[in-house]
């Protein structure tokens, strides 16, 4: 059984480093702030700091959902197969 919290490493944490890692590029390549995103979002900007440095390691679909909202943009979500 996977654990509940994942750790640095694990292929799940990593997934959602990588999610993470997105969001905040677009953040700063579309001039955002943090605080701005916490406004925006309705989270504070240290809330938004700790989702960024993965200080909060289960984040919610809704938080997500937030946070893009935040910068006027859609999530969207494609599954494809795994690259072997």
């Amino acid at each position: 059984m996977r654990p509940r919290v994942p750790s640095p490493g694990d292929k799940d944490h990593e997934a959602v480093r990588r999610i993470i890692d997105f969001l905040t590029r677009a953040r700063q390549q579309f001039g955002f702030s943090q605080a701005d995103i916490g406004l925006g979002s309705g989270y504070s900007t240290s809330g938004i700091s700790e989702l960024e440095n993965m200080k909060t390691p289960l984040v919610s679909l809704l938080t997500l959902v937030r946070y893009v909202d935040a910068m006027d943009m859609e999530l969207h979500v494609t599954l494809r197969p795994k690259e072997k």
